[in-house]
């Protein structure tokens, strides 16, 4: 990295920078099975006739014996293609990756495979690592170039006595992944070129803070990577925000995580709440610099958005320039507040502000082309206590950045 050119950065769903290739595929096909097993245990409680059974403790071995009976023959996937073992395990991995929103897909595809040895729908939109039909010319680069890229970066060469010491490793860390996922111990064994390093030197001492989000159900990149990674930054610069979701990342999915990182991107401010427990945003930890939070009826009217800190926005005396569109627009935005708030009475005051905004701004407009030569600048008193009138919650009304 090079310190100096950082200004605001997200780092997300990161890779542990403490752990060489074999180690991370330990680490990640059980943070696959861990996954897994919530998947099985809510299809257990919640899905009727659930393909891995009715207990959670029975969806390994019925998914070990569902791989066995494709590893000796494969099921047709359509067009032409085959889904075997290996693909089983990717394109499971696969539904896993989109959290809760893939558990119903991935049970009305098990239950096809299962009960009429179809496996189109388990096989439709696996990626070229799990593809139904590995020995078909790839449709990308990408797999080439994550090789190429990988093992340059990484200098692991291991002999035969580590290959299948780490090969058994992966194989017991999980019962339905394992042996797909073992196979990745010879990625970069016979590659041709040295590496640069076993693990990624990341250290960024005297870069501005780095938001790092890691989701704690991620079955990709393992929760642990994302706090390995902060803390590898180096002080004052890794900044951890966790996320308390399964899936594989979680921006813009997750409405917390996707405020806590606009208004980073937009104010470079870091320390908000630290932990977004589901989609709910808790209050910050925190004011913005040079002030407290602006809401209420003038917040929104004058466009100070929840946790944003601009300074034109300071209570007091606001300069405003006034346009034909400004009033109609403060007084829409006065309105949106207060019914955030629950107050509608309120927010037919706001409109009527906004449409005695707008005489005041036909006005504005006449003045100025009456005398081309002035600006016509007004200057509008904005009292504190109007700010706190009507408090608006976290995401209620408006969304971050919205004008």
């Amino acid at each position: 990295m090079y310190p100096s050119h950082v200004g605001r950065l997200v780092l997300e769903a990161s890779v542990d920078p403490t752990e060489d290739l074999n180690e991370e595929q330990v680490s990640q096909v059980k943070a696959v099975q861990a996954a897994f097993d919530r998947f099985a245990a809510h299809c257990a409680a919640r899905i009727r006739h659930c393909p891995t059974g009715d207990r959670p403790e029975e969806a390994a071995r019925l998914t070990a014996r569902l791989a066995d009976r494709l590893e000796k023959t494969p099921a047709p996937a359509g067009g032409g293609r085959n889904l075997d073992a290996d693909d089983l395990a990717h394109t499971v991995s696969d539904h896993l990756d989109l959290g809760t929103d893939g558990w119903s897909p991935l049970a009305r595809a098990l239950t096809a495979l299962i009960d009429h040895n179809d496996g189109g729908p388990l096989s439709k939109g696996a990626d070229d690592i799990g593809s139904a039909d590995r020995a078909a010319t790839p449709r990308d680069s990408s797999r080439a170039a994550q090789i190429a890229i990988t093992c340059a970066d990484s200098n692991l060469r291991p002999g035969f006595e580590r290959l299948d010491r780490d090969e058994a490793r992966i194989k017991a860390a999980s019962p339905v992944f394992g042996a797909a996922w073992s196979t990745g111990v010879y990625l970069c064994y016979d590659w041709p070129f040295d590496g640069e390093r076993a693990t990624p030197q990341v250290n960024a001492d005297g870069a501005a803070p780095v938001l790092v989000v890691g989701g704690t159900g991620d079955p990709t990149t393992p929760y642990p990577g994302a706090r390995h990674m902060a803390r590898a930054l180096g002080d004052g610069v890794g900044v951890l925000l966790t996320a308390e979701e399964g899936g594989h990342g979680t921006y813009p999915q997750n409405r917390c995580v996707t405020e806590a990182v606009d208004i980073y991107l937009r104010t470079g401010r870091t320390r908000l709440w630290g932990r977004c427990a589901g989609a709910a945003c808790p209050e910050a930890h925190t004011d913005p610099p040079g002030g407290r939070q602006h809401t209420g009826l003038f917040a929104g009217a004058l466009g100070v958005h929840h946790h944003t800190a601009r300074p034109e926005t300071a209570f007091g005396w606001v300069p405003v320039r006034w346009s034909g569109r400004s009033g109609r627009t403060m007084g829409r935005r006065a309105a949106r507040s207060l019914r955030a708030a629950s107050a509608p009475f309120m927010a037919a005051a706001g409109a009527a502000l906004g449409a005695l905004l707008s005489v005041g701004v036909a006005v504005a407009g006449w003045l100025g082309r009456r005398f081309p030569g002035r600006q016509a600048r007004w200057w509008v008193p904005v009292l504190a206590a109007a700010g706190t009138a009507a408090p608006m919650r976290p995401g209620a009304g408006q969304g971050p950045g919205t004008p």
